[in-house]
């Protein structure tokens, strides 16, 4: 069984795992242990987002669809510092709704980016926040169809001027109509909404080509020092538009052709400069980051390496031109899910393999230097598959949530566990191994990139006009289940 090949714990680690916290020993003692939980309740449930608070407790966001609800619901739950739950809700109406990612603010409270779909599973998203008190209350709630177009939001963050940015993408519908035709017309792009705290609207845009066989998505944002603002995602120039951007992807149609997007927004939302970026016949962009120096970090998704899909890692300048571009992968399929600064230098990357020895897909991880060279690689996973969603570092540990469906008497749950920042002390991992591979991506300037300004669109007959009211709060009793037994 793989939930016994432990790495070695020293005396007090094994007492701790087995027993429980010893008496006495200070709170920040006491949160120095790994531990590996499955939460959840009798349906399923999954984690897109993590974050940690000032008081040591952990925020995660998702969906579920226990207790008898008529389709998934957002899900947010805390949990102290060692993922016993403290509070979960789950919010919804009679459509289905899910989170995509969550920003604690500085008053305590939580906003989350979330989808809710059109009624009756028709199709057609719409980008949902909802602000809560720090007890999971429903403060405010808000749609953002852009007058009938569709709308989706990936990523959260704030701004130095204390308002809040999301990207993601949007549909554009258009109408062409008379007594005996209608016609209804699509446009994908990569969007970034702002809006003030209160969830006013102040500006949105999309970053088009300007051609109608090209469609862009935003999948990730970082805001920059100088507070101009990085988007990442994907080019789609043959294949079907995303409907749906996961991290990690859990299958690639390789017969599409894409390049990774790279855009710098001034902060009023004007477009400085675009980049896309090529290497192979699928290039995906996810996380963003902006080094001290102004320079940028990527990781996202490429055929260029030695599996079918393999992660890929890129430098580039603070211009978008790469300095570096490096695949990280096994034999079959990896993909990423986030990257964060390492503490001391170098990134720690985490996504989905299906590399391992047992052929179910796992949680890898894995650790560079600055320049990409492999530290350490090692996979997460139980008896069944596991899947990751993000990561947050709080001193000398790692948190990282997703699914999971090792917990041996549930649907599939919400994954939460803790490592130390070499990925080792949990009971269900293991080392890897990765190929690595230089890639020679170059970065392109599209001559016709713009950012547009979004006018309002014309509702599909399929499309009814969303109804934020019919969201609702309820408490929902998750409990955890430790993997290690």
């Amino acid at each position: 069984m793989r939930y016994f090949r432990h790495t070695i714990f020293s005396i007090k680690s094994i007492y701790i795992l087995c027993f429980g916290v010893l008496p006495g020993i200070a709170d920040v003692k006491a949160q120095s242990y790994s531990f590996e939980k499955s939460i959840g309740a009798t349906g399923f449930e999954k984690a897109s987002a993590v974050k940690l608070l000032a008081d040591g407790n952990i925020i995660i966001t998702g969906e579920t669809e226990s207790f008898g609800l008529q389709e998934r619901d957002m899900l947010l739950m805390k949990t102290d510092s060692n993922g016993q739950v403290i509070w979960s809700n789950s919010y919804g109406g009679p459509e289905r709704e899910t989170v995509n990612d969550v920003l604690p603010l500085p008053s305590g409270n939580l906003l989350f980016a979330a989808e809710k779909y059109q009624p009756n599973k028709a199709e057609g998203e719409n980008l949902t926040l909802i602000e809560t008190d720090k007890n999971g209350n429903l403060i405010w709630k808000k749609i953002f169809d852009e007058g009938g177009h569709e709308t989706e939001g990936f990523q959260i963050a704030p701004t130095p001027d204390n308002q809040i940015l999301i990207a993601g993408m949007l549909k554009k519908s258009s109408m062409v109509s008379d007594a005996f035709f209608a016609m209804r017309s699509e446009e994908q792009c990569a969007y970034l909404l702002k809006v003030d705290r209160k969830g006013n609207k102040q500006f949105s845009r999309c970053i088009t080509y300007g051609e109608n066989d090209v469609s862009t998505t935003a999948a990730a944002l970082t805001v920059c020092a100088d507070a101009s603002i990085l988007l990442s995602g994907n080019v789609t120039r043959k294949g079907k538009t995303d409907k749906k951007i996961e991290q990690p992807a859990r299958q690639v149609n390789t017969d599409d052709q894409r390049n990774l997007l790279l855009a710098k927004i001034s902060p009023n939302g004007n477009l400085l400069w675009a980049r896309e970026i090529s290497g192979a016949k699928i290039m995906m962009g996810y996380t963003v980051l902006e080094k001290k120096d102004g320079s940028i970090m990527l990781a996202g998704n490429t055929t260029a390496g030695a599996g079918s899909i393999d992660i890929v890692l890129m430098h580039l300048d603070k211009n978008g031109n790469v300095i570096w571009a490096k695949t990280y992968g096994g034999t079959k399929f990896e993909s990423v899910a986030d990257m964060v600064a390492a503490p001391g230098g170098g990134w720690i990357v985490t996504g989905i393999t299906y590399s391992t020895a047992n052929g179910i897909s796992d949680v890898l991880t894995f650790k560079t230097d600055d320049n990409g060279a492999l530290l350490w690689a090692k996979t997460y996973g139980g008896a069944n598959e596991e899947y990751p969603s993000r990561m947050a570092i709080r001193g000398n540990s790692i948190f990282t949530a997703g699914s999971t469906g090792s917990n041996g008497t549930r649907s599939f749950d919400v994954l939460l566990y803790k490592t130390a920042l070499d990925g080792s002390g949990t009971c269900f991992s293991r080392d890897a191994t990765l190929s690595v591979k230089a890639l020679g991506a170059k970065s392109l300037v599209p001559d016709n990139a713009k950012s547009e300004k979004i006018e309002q669109g014309v509702y599909p007959p399929n499309m009814k006009k969303p109804e934020v009211q019919n969201i609702s709060n309820t408490g929902r009793e998750m409990t955890g289940i430790g993997l290690c037994k």
